[in-house]
Parts: C-alpha cells; sequence; structure tokens
C-alpha cells in the first residue's frame, strides 16, 4: 500500500481511539495528517458501557490533543464563494454532547466564531437537546426562521416534543 494512503488510513482510524490507543498509535509514527484531528474526534465512535457517547473520552482526549499540541479549537470550511466558520463548539452542540460543550466553555471555547445559529447546528444534529438549546439561548443565541423551518420539517411536534413546545413558546414571547 502506498505511504499516503497509509497516513490517510491511520487519520481515519485516530477518530475512533480512546487515548490508551491514540498513545499507541502514536509510538508506531501514527500521526493525523492534518490538524483537523480535533473536529473529527467529536463524534458517536467512542462509546461507554452502556452503549451511549462516551463523552468522558472524548473529553480526556480533547485534554491529549492539548498537551501533544495537536489541538485546534477554529476551522473554515470553503468551497467556492461559500465560506463557513465553526469552532468545536459548533461539533458538540450539532452531536448534542453537553458535557463536552461544557468542557469546552471551562477551556475558553465559547459560542461565537461560527457561521451557524448554534441552535440550529443542534436541531440539524444527531441528538436535539433542550437543555442545550437553553444554555445557548441563556447565552444570549436565539432562534430565527430557520429554526422553526426546521422544527417544522424535522416533525419535532412528534419526534421531541418537549423542545418543540418550548421553542414555539420562545417564538410567541
Amino acid at each position: 500500500m502506498p505511504d499516503d494512503e497509509k497516513k490517510k488510513l491511520c487519520e481515519v482510524a485516530l477518530t475512533g481511539t480512546t487515548v490508551e490507543q491514540t498513545k499507541r498509535l502514536f509510538v508506531a509514527n501514527c500521526k493525523p495528517l492534518s490538524g483537523q484531528l480535533s473536529f473529527r474526534i467529536i463524534n458517536s465512535q467512542l462509546k461507554d458501557t452502556k452503549g451511549q457517547v462516551d463523552q468522558a473520552e472524548i473529553i480526556h482526549k480533547l485534554k491529549f490533543l492539548q498537551a501533544e499540541d495537536l489541538f485546534q479549537s477554529e476551522g473554515m470550511y470553503k468551497l467556492g464563494p461559500y465560506e463557513e466558520k465553526f469552532n468545536l463548539q459548533s461539533n458538540a452542540i450539532a452531536w448534542g454532547l453537553e458535557e463536552v460543550s461544557d468542557y469546552l466553555l471551562s477551556i475558553g471555547i465559547g459560542y461565537a466564531g461560527n457561521s451557524d445559529n448554534l441552535i440550529n447546528s443542534n436541531i440539524q444534529g444527531r441528538n436535539p437537546s433542550i437543555s442545550l438549546v437553553k444554555k445557548l439561548m441563556q447565552a444570549g443565541i436565539h432562534p430565527n426562521a430557520k429554526t422553526y423551518t426546521l422544527i417544522e420539517e424535522r416533525n419535532f411536534a412528534s419526534k421531541h416534543p418537549e423542545l418543540y413546545q418550548f421553542l414555539q413558546e420562545k417564538k410567541q414571547n
């Protein structure tokens, strides 16, 4: 297998490894090709014993990446004239990972610096969370017209009735 393919496979493998597994891969010279690893590890690959996303392990891995000087908190996606800025909060919120989001806040990675409304990121994400939406609103981020379009399109009235009702109440205020 060509060396560049091995490096790409290595980087893919690093997204779903625990800290201990990552350390072993680093010793074997399996390191990230780009500074984007911080963004890729906030996903659903790491599970705890109950089958839930292991937020503690994700936080542990973020701390490890900081110690290894491989931590990146902000990024930008550009395709032609389209440009989107984001930070790790957008990933944590889109995945509905409240503990990870709280950790990021504790190390100074706030809600600013994202092109998209973070409430919409959560609603479009894997695990919409009323508690995250409430935190975002307390921080001054509010639902917009797109928010209400999304909750109707995604049938939140039946799939996430508590969040749907909460947002409907905010719409009327």
